[in-house]
């Protein structure tokens, strides 16, 4: 029962033959046909182009140096922002562990060890304002200041732990 699908269309329809003047009356439809349509997608091309040229004609001719400075001016005050967080931070755990300790060794041990941290943060700052870009950087200046807070902070809790042991032996009832 294999057959041309072809030929049942050919069979079962009906032959309809075009009206005589169907060409004519296809061509004159052709050329009436809205030029609104048209008309209204070439503006709206024409206008699409017009805004692309004026924002690139914009960002070319603005000066190089104000896209840099305004792209570099978020990092630098996010990086300031986090420099002030920190400094805060380790100023107040300083303050702390000279309230905790009467130890001027102890004290004078971490002030030298906390300067050289710092000296090596100025070092790394100031090559962080000639490379703003230089995300390494940015994480040594980073690390670098959370190794001193971290560094105060372990110190005051072994000085805290020293002093719970003595209070601790000194309380011993015999």
């Amino acid at each position: 029962m294999k057959r041309d699908i072809r030929e049942l269309f050919k069979e079962n329809s009906p032959k309809k033959k075009m009206p005589i003047r169907h060409r004519e009356l296809f061509e004159q439809k052709l050329t009436k046909a809205p030029r609104k349509k048209i008309l209204i997608y070439k503006i709206k091309n024409i206008a699409v182009i017009l805004a692309f040229i004026c924002i690139g004609a914009k960002l070319l001719f603005i000066n190089d140096s104000s896209i840099t400075s305004s792209k570099e001016a978020p990092i630098i005050h996010q990086v300031h922002q986090i420099e002030a967080q920190y400094l805060k931070s380790i100023d107040e755990e300083w303050e702390k562990l000279l309230q905790i300790t009467d130890d001027q060794y102890l004290i004078v041990k971490y002030e030298k060890r906390l300067d050289k941290l710092s000296n090596e943060y100025q070092n790394l700052s100031q090559r962080f304002k000639k490379e703003s870009n230089n995300i390494n950087l940015l994480e040594e200046l980073i690390n670098n200041l959370q190794i001193r807070l971290e560094t105060l902070k372990s110190i005051q809790n072994h000085i805290k732990n020293l002093n719970k042991k003595e209070i601790a032996y000194e309380t011993i009832d015999i």
